[in-house]
């Protein structure tokens, strides 16, 4: 696959990793607004279980800080940057984008792992 072909995230984490074909971990850190919590969850309920099943997925969880409940933590790991395209260009990821829309206090920061 070429780069241009790729996600505009995938695209990101590719700049970040020393072997593509190779399985890698991000965590993705995520500020929400005050008492948006459940709706941020509800956000993630469909996402989170097809993620998990998807042959490229190693680990996909949801995490809430313990003090600052405005912070979650999404842990995840890929088989490769390929399996990370595929998911990202999953259609319930829209939605997800979509639904997240008035929710997040900040864009997302995205820490790539090999």
């Amino acid at each position: 696959m070429s780069d241009s072909e790729l996600h505009p995230l995938a695209q990101i984490v590719s700049e970040q990793l020393n072997k593509p074909d190779k399985k890698f971990q991000m965590l993705v850190f995520f500020e929400i607004k005050p008492g948006t919590e459940e709706a941020f969850r509800t956000a993630f309920k469909e996402p989170l279980a097809q993620t998990q099943s998807e042959a490229g997925n190693i680990v996909y969880r949801l995490t809430q800080d313990s003090i600052t409940p405005e912070k979650f933590i999404v842990t995840e790991q890929w088989k490769n940057l390929d399996a990370l395209d595929a998911h990202l260009k999953q259609p319930y990821l829209t939605t997800l984008l979509s639904d997240l829309e008035g929710i997040l206090n900040a864009e997302p920061d995205v820490q790539v792992v090999q």
